[in-house]
């Protein structure tokens, strides 16, 4: 929840220091340093706190999982377990292809959305109502699977409906409507982000009792280190034309969901705390 929280001021921001690019190029490196310095001041005073307050560990196990008697920790053994667990291993591949799209959209939507006239307001619209809505999709995801423990169900409906936007998005960007585009804007950030809780918690429950961090970490490196790659190749390829590189997205999108329907749902962790 925190990355698409500081998302929002990433998108935001930029639109009331920086503005539109004007025929002044000197004021333009003012805005930007100026952007620059308030970064750096929003994320040393977000870290005061944390210094202060922060505690060594919760008052109550955050998790079942930590209600265990501490182990040793062996990286290699647990890595191990995690390279031979095929459904962990297939719910690592939707996520990346999930994960890497989402990370590199925000780094190529103005180049994206220039060639149909919008501006770089309109973008921080889009931006701002994509991780709006993606906070929102978070919490209903969270809430509707501690209801049914559906992981699977809940991860191939948020690849089916991250795809469904970016198909509409060949028709409806087109359009030069701000508001059109911010409504599927709206509604790829309400499937898109909230990819990271369910495959966060599901990847827990497939890799069970390998510790949480060691599986949420091995999800999360490969899928920046392609998201990485996938903004390149991306920002590479949208100087041909937009629709390259929504179909990159649409390519990464769909393979995701076809990935999800050969997970199964082997709930190692629930059905372990059921038992008990």
């Amino acid at each position: 929840m925190a990355f698409p929280m500081g998302s929002i001021i990433g998108f935001v921001l930029p639109a009331f220091m920086v503005g539109e690019l004007d025929e002044d190029p000197e004021k333009e490196k003012r805005n930007v340093y100026l952007f620059i310095w308030v970064q750096c001041i929003i994320v040393t005073i977000a870290n005061i706190p944390l210094l202060i307050f922060a505690q060594e560990k919760p008052p109550s196990p955050p998790s079942f999982s930590a209600t265990k008697p501490p182990t040793g920790f062996n990286f290699k053994v647990e890595l191990k377990e995690l390279i031979k667990n095929r459904n962990f291993i297939l719910l690592t591949l939707a996520f990346g292809a999930m994960y890497g799209t989402s990370a590199c959209l925000s780094a190529v939507v103005s180049s994206l959305t220039l060639p149909f006239g919008y501006r770089s307001k309109d973008n921080s619209i889009f931006g701002a109502v994509f991780i709006i809505a993606g906070v929102v999709g978070c919490a209903a995801s969270g809430i509707i699977i501690d209801r049914t423990h559906k992981f699977k169900q809940a991860c191939i409906y948020i690849c089916v409906l991250t795809t469904a936007t970016f198909v509409l998005l060949f028709f409806v960007a087109p359009t030069g409507s701000v508001a059109l585009l911010s409504l599927n804007f709206l509604f790829m950030g309400l499937g898109i982000i909230p990819i990271l809780p369910v495959c966060f918690a599901f990847g827990v429950e497939l890799t069970y009792p390998v510790p949480e961090a060691m599986s949420n970490g091995m999800m999360i490196v490969p899928s920046k280190i392609y998201g990485s790659l996938l903004g390149v190749i991306a920002g590479y390829i949208v100087h041909y034309g937009p629709f390259y590189c929504l179909g990159l997205f649409l390519a990464n999108t769909g393979f995701a969901v076809v990935v999800s329907f050969f997970i199964k749902e082997d709930l190692r962790r629930l059905n372990l705390k059921q038992s008990l």
